[in-house]
Formats: C-alpha cells, structure tokens, sequence
C-alpha cells in the first residue's frame, strides 16, 4: 500500500510539475491584444493614408473626366463650325468660280476693245480728212471715240476690282483651312491627354482600391482576433477571478468542505487526506476556484478529479460515482463537479479529499473550515 501510495504521488508530482497559472494565461492574452492594437492602429493609418490618397485621385479624374466632356463639348461645336465652314467654303469656291470667268469675260471685252480702238486709231487721219465736209460725222465720231475711251477705262477698273476681290476670297479661305486644322489638331491632342491621364489614373484608383479591400480584409480579420481575445480575456477573468479572489495559500482553515454533510465529525482522516462518508450521489463540490487538469479513473482512487488553483497548490476529489467536469475546463468555487461513489476499490460510499502543494501531499484538515 506503500508503494501504491508512493507511486501515486511521483504520478502527481509529475502531473502538476508544470503548473498551469492563470495570471499568466491572462497576461499573454493581455499581451496578445497589445500587438494585435499596434497591428490594427497601424493599418488603420496606412488604410486612412490609401483612402486619402483614392479621395484626391477620385477628384482629379473628376476633374479630368469634367475637362475631357467640356473638349467633346468644344469638339461637337467644332464640328458644327465646320460644317457651316464647309458650306461656306463651297459657296466661296462658287463665287470664286463665278469671279474667275468674269474676269475672263472682262479680259475678253478689253482684247475687243482694245481691237477696237486700235482700229479707230489706224483709220482716224483718213476719216478727219475725209469727214472735213461734213463737221455732222466729225462730231460722232469724236463722240464715239470718247465712249470707247471711258468703256475702255471702266473694264480696266472692274477688271482690277474683280481680281482684288477674288485674291481677297482665297487668302480668306486659305487662313480659315489653316486656322481649322491647327484648331482641331489642337483640340484632338488635348483630347487625348485627358484620356491618356484619365487611364493612368483609373489604374492607379483600381490598383489603390484593390490594396484598400486587402487592408480592410486584413483589418477585419485583425478585429476579429482582438474581439476573440477579449472574450477570451473576459472568460479567463471570470474563471481566474483575480480581482475578487484571494491566493490558495492565504485560505488555510477557510475552504469549505466538498461534500455537504450533516455531521462533518464524522469524517475520517485518512493519510493526507480526508474521508466524508456521504449518499451516494451526493453532490462534490469545489472548495476553491481552479482548472480542471485531470478527470479519468485511475488505479487506487477511481473517477478522480484533480483541480490545479495556480501557484503550485491543487485538490484531488477521489472514488467518484460520475465527474461533472473534463479535462481543460474551469470551476468556480461550490460548483458541483463530481458525485459520491466508492469507485476505486473503496468499500462504502464517500468522497476522499486531498490538499497538495508542488505535488507533494499537505494536511488537508489545516485547510477545510469545519
């Protein structure tokens, strides 16, 4: 029995020589939320820098796509003016057609009348000399002389008018054939700009927003983390119940016992530990706060339920009917873990009480209030 006795407390020195501490547990998830905070603030500013950034590009391609409607708007009238400027240029090239062959005719009349009068001046001694008789002939021809003079000097002049005015019509409508392309060359270069800094900047925007939706993504997956860990936090807080809950140490002759019985002089000191004969059935209830670090039947204590309460101290609860609680899980001080059995061997009913300190088993009778 002994060495059965012996061997158990080698198993739960080894059990417990790592203990689980709560604080700790507590303090890296406190860490844990620290950086994920840096992470998230971080991100968030780098995210309001790229939504900064996609707000100003927003309003520049506005801005250009604005500039890019009032060309077409300057193209369409363009297109307008040179619509009517066509026409106008057909009509132009109509009079201008209709100039020429009057100047044509013009020079035509002047050659006739040119030969005309170089007639009149060929024969115009012998006709004086002739018609010196008869002053009547003389006169009209004089007459008619000077008719031929002043015709002579009217096509001359008409002549000059019409080429002053056909000059003037195609210099005109050379000057609006250059100022038209260059105007809509320049134009179309403009237009083209405004779509080349409209493309570069749509890139940049898509290219921005798909950055953006990775860092919301990631900020959200962040958040999400941080949201997990404080409910984590919450939960290690309630179960550690740090703030309202005295150390294990500080306990001694104040923990309740497991078992609540009629009359607690009936139970049996036994080894460390102690015996409550109880019903079986009867409720097992947790003398203090702890982690649940083993629940299984084992050889020579049955259905047993150790809790670790940090800082090295645990309590076992032995020869169990059924465990309420498994491993991993957290109980609060008077929850019922457990039921009165004899598993393990034990001849009659009743509930077998540890109190350990660094594995190595402490009078528990110093530690219960009874």
């Amino acid at each position: 029995m002994r060495i059965l006795r012996g061997f158990m407390s080698c198993l739960l020195l080894f059990m417990v020589y790592y203990p689980i501490s709560q604080a700790n547990s507590v303090q890296d998830t406190k860490q844990r939320i620290a950086k994920l905070d840096q992470k998230i603030q971080s991100l968030h500013g780098d995210l309001n820098a790229k939504q900064r950034k996609q707000k100003i590009l927003d309003n520049e391609l506005a801005s250009i796509e604005k500039a890019i409607g009032e060309q077409s708007n300057q193209l369409s009238a363009l297109t307008d003016k040179l619509k009517n400027l066509i026409s106008d240029i057909k009509k132009r090239e109509q009079r201008i057609q209709t100039l020429t062959e009057q100047q044509s005719r013009q020079q035509d009349h002047l050659i006739q009348h040119l030969k005309t009068r170089y007639q009149i001046d060929t024969m115009q001694p012998l006709k004086w000399f002739i018609n010196r008789s008869r002053p009547e002939m003389l006169s009209r021809t004089l007459i008619y002389y000077q008719y031929l003079i002043s015709s002579r000097k009217q096509l001359i002049s008409n002549l000059h008018e019409t080429q002053k005015t056909l000059c003037k019509e195609q210099q005109t409508l050379q000057r609006q054939h250059v100022a038209t392309e260059t105007l809509q060359q320049s134009l179309q270069l403009q237009q083209n700009k405004l779509e080349e800094d409209k493309h570069y900047r749509k890139n940049v925007v898509d290219r921005l927003q798909k950055e953006i939706n990775v860092a919301e993504k990631k900020l959200a997956n962040y958040q999400k983390n941080r949201d997990e860990l404080s409910q984590l936090l919450q939960k290690l807080y309630r179960e550690s119940k740090q703030k309202n809950t005295p150390p294990f140490y500080s306990m001694r002759h104040k923990l309740p016992a497991p078992v609540q019985v009629r009359n607690h002089r009936k139970a049996i000191k036994l080894n460390q530990g102690v015996l409550f004969p109880a019903p079986e059935g009867h409720n097992v209830r947790a003398v203090f706060p702890g982690k649940i670090i083993f629940s299984d039947w084992l050889k020579g204590y049955g259905l047993l339920l150790i809790l670790d309460h940090g800082q090295g101290y645990m309590t076992l609860y032995a020869h169990n009917l059924s465990l309420l609680k498994k491993k991993g899980e957290m109980a609060s001080q008077n929850e019922i873990i457990a039921t009165v059995g004899h598993s393990g061997g034990l001849r009659e009913n009743g509930l077998y009480f540890e109190v350990r300190y660094r594995g190595k088993a402490v009078s528990a009778q110093e530690w219960l209030l009874y």
